[in-house]
């Protein structure tokens, strides 16, 4: 016992040493280009967004962004080679920097003012990434020019694939200067031309999907776009595999091309497709299998609008939170973007029918009309109004500063990547006191 005892004094202080070191987020391996699915580089992507210098989602994966990140870090504090291998000397000067600030390398966050996440840092902010998405248009157009501090990412819908695989489509080189000038990042979506099954042709054949990646990447970096999100829809449930694959193939090869590669998904609240109505499950929802989707791609906005058992609001609170749930059981929350609808349903009340979608005109125009009561339901946590035309009486839910708050601290309290708003130019202008 005598010869074990020192033994065991030296075990319980390496081990003191070790949690201690865990604790503080300090480094002691090497990292590269090329490491998957690592605890240890996300913690260092961590560190890095505390930094200021890397803006890609927190996946693990040592790739071109990361590596960008780790030489930018390295040019900053005249660490030679500036290549962005992480080596001795670069996580000497990691770690000082964790040891100084209290755990830089895996900063705390607590909920800031208007539902931002504030890092525990004496000289960093960092919040969630603002998704918009844009459709070209004079409302679109007026609402970016007017709020570009307001959004991180646009997603112009405005790129497709036709039944070859060939890639349609471009944004405004207005559009684009415009985002470059104001830092907003531009990650266009590429569609299934107007979302048609002759376009999922592709999905059958490795020689287009092939060509259409390439294409992806060209224009990419010809338009030096941050990345693209693949919004394919309109496909049942027997694509679910062949539409997981080429996710993967392409994001692989996107990330190996310095491009983010998201997808965008119907919200499910369960695997069951009994608890879809419609067939829904089979038609256009099962096809999107999440723990495959979000494997490979750097995260999945999650379409969590248009409940389709609504007789109401768009995405009411509960059913809301009833999706994330759901999707947290096979996204890492870092890579969980939060759908938010900008748009309003209008229903007929005597037939529970769904009559009209618009956005803020038609909200306004309403309002200077008929004159209603702005109503608001605690248990949807969604704004409402009621109003009669010719003894038809209607009823149009819509979202508003308090509501879309309310979206944001579900966010913020579960941790999640960010948000994805449909769509820019929509929107009551009262939201930008609260994004």
């Amino acid at each position: 016992m005598k010869k074990i005892a020192p033994f065991l004094v030296a075990l319980g202080m390496f081990m003191s040493i070790s949690v201690a070191q865990a604790a503080q987020g300090t480094f002691d391996t090497d990292l590269h280009f090329g490491i998957r699915g690592s605890a240890s580089v996300a913690q260092l992507q961590r560190f890095l967004a505390a930094q200021g210098l890397y803006s890609g989602p927190i996946t693990g994966n040592f790739f071109s962004l990361t590596n960008k990140a780790v030489a930018a870090f390295q040019k900053q504090y005249g660490i030679t080679p500036s290549l962005g291998y992480f080596g001795s000397k670069t996580r000497s000067r990691v770690n000082a920097i964790v040891s100084t600030t209290g755990g830089g390398g895996k900063p705390e966050v607590s909920s800031g003012a208007h539902g931002r996440v504030t890092v525990n840092s004496k000289t960093k902010t960092q919040r969630y990434l603002r998704i918009f998405y844009y459709r070209e248009g004079k409302d679109a157009r007026a609402s970016l020019f007017a709020h570009p501090h307001a959004i991180d990412v646009l997603a112009p819908q405005s790129y497709s694939f036709d039944s070859n695989g060939a890639l349609h489509g471009g944004v405004e080189s207005d559009i684009l200067t415009f985002a470059k000038g104001h830092d907003i990042k531009v990650m266009p979506l590429v569609t299934n031309k107007n979302f048609s099954k002759d376009a999922l042709a592709i999905l059958d054949n490795p020689k287009e999907q092939e060509g259409a990646i390439k294409a992806l990447i060209d224009e990419g970096q010809k338009q030096k776009f941050w990345g693209w999100q693949f919004d394919l829809e309109g496909m049942d449930a027997s694509y679910r595999d062949r539409y997981s694959q080429f996710i993967q193939q392409a994001s692989r090869e996107l990330r190996q091309n310095d491009l983010v590669a998201s997808v965008a998904v119907v919200a499910q609240i369960s695997s069951d497709p009994n608890d879809y109505p419609r067939d829904l499950w089979r038609r256009i929802i099962g096809v999107y299998d999440y723990a495959a989707l979000a494997k490979e791609s750097d995260f999945i906005s999650v379409m969590s609008y248009d409940n389709p058992d609504s007789k109401g609001p768009i995405a009411g609170y509960a059913w809301v939170k009833r999706v994330i749930d759901h999707s947290l059981q096979f996204i890492p929350k870092e890579k969980l973007s939060l759908g938010i609808p900008f748009y309003y349903w209008k229903w007929d009340d005597a037939r529970g029918k769904l009559v009209g979608i618009g956005g803020y005109e038609g909200i306004a125009n309403t309002l200077k009309i008929h004159h209603p009561a702005l109503e608001y339901s605690i248990k949807e946590q969604s704004p409402f109004i009621r109003y009669t035309v010719k003894g038809k009486h209607y009823t149009l839910w819509y979202e508003n500063a308090r509501s879309i708050k309310k979206k944001l601290e579900l966010i913020s309290s579960y941790h999640l990547y960010g948000f994805s708003a449909w769509v820019l130019g929509a929107e009551v202008p009262n939201v930008y006191n609260v994004i």
